[in-house]
């Protein structure tokens, strides 16, 4: 599964009285990926949403959701089951 990157919320800063636009970037992927491959991620996601939006990066929202492969199917099966099916 790539990962799937939801850009299109952006959540508002209430808390500091400026009400400036937070972009909120959403990445579901299933789970499998080091630590460091997912900070180089966040670190290359949040340059692409500063430059595409003019946004500075301390505003930038990102949150990873991994997925065990139980828990994502395609065609009702899941990607777990898909591995022990025979490949056609």
């Amino acid at each position: 599964m790539r990962p799937f990157i939801d850009t299109h919320h952006e959540i508002t800063d209430l808390l500091n009285g400026e009400g400036k636009k937070l972009p909120l970037v959403q990445i579901h992927m299933l789970e499998g990926r080091t630590e460091e491959q997912k900070k180089q991620m966040i670190a290359e996601v949040a340059e692409a949403i500063a430059r595409t939006l003019n946004a500075p990066k301390g505003n930038i929202r990102i949150a990873i959701y991994e997925l065990p492969k139980s828990h994502w199917s395609v065609g009702g099966v899941t990607l777990d089951e898909k591995e022990t099916l025979p490949k056609q």
